[in-house]
């Protein structure tokens, strides 16, 4: 007889399901803290509306680009540890340029570096999803 709790056992250990969740609420924090300022830090520093929408869109229109083909690779390796080390690396670096400076052009590298590591989200749900028992 099966037993309907055994399949919602983790595969993996509760030590590594922890670490992912607590990756996963940093990754999502790391992206949007500062997402409602964003806009008029912008503007404060000097940036046009057109280069306000410019930085803002960044974000989207690089998982425009990139989301799909990661998703591609980290099925075609089979593995999504690496596509998740990349996307937590560049959303780190991402915030890292807008420390460098009240410039407009470090925040549009940082936008587009978060959106980069944006478009690792598709390996982090399916390894999330691979955590469990078929």
């Amino acid at each position: 007889m099966n037993d309907p709790l055994a399949e919602r056992t983790p595969a993996a250990g509760r030590g590594n399901h922890a670490i992912f969740v607590l990756v996963t609420l940093l990754y999502w924090s790391s992206m949007y803290v500062y997402v409602p300022v964003l806009s008029p830090y912008l503007e404060h520093i000097g940036a046009s509306y057109s280069m306000v929408g410019v930085v803002l869109g960044s974000y989207g229109l690089t998982q425009i680009l990139l989301r799909l083909p990661i998703g591609i690779a980290s099925d075609r390796m089979k593995r999504r540890k690496p596509y998740i080390v990349l996307g937590v690396l560049t959303i780190a670096l991402g915030c890292v340029c807008f420390v460098f400076g009240e410039q407009v052009g470090w925040a549009l590298l940082g936008r587009i570096m978060t959106g980069v590591g944006a478009s690792t989200w598709s390996a982090y749900t399916v390894m999330y999803a691979s955590m469990y028992r078929p």
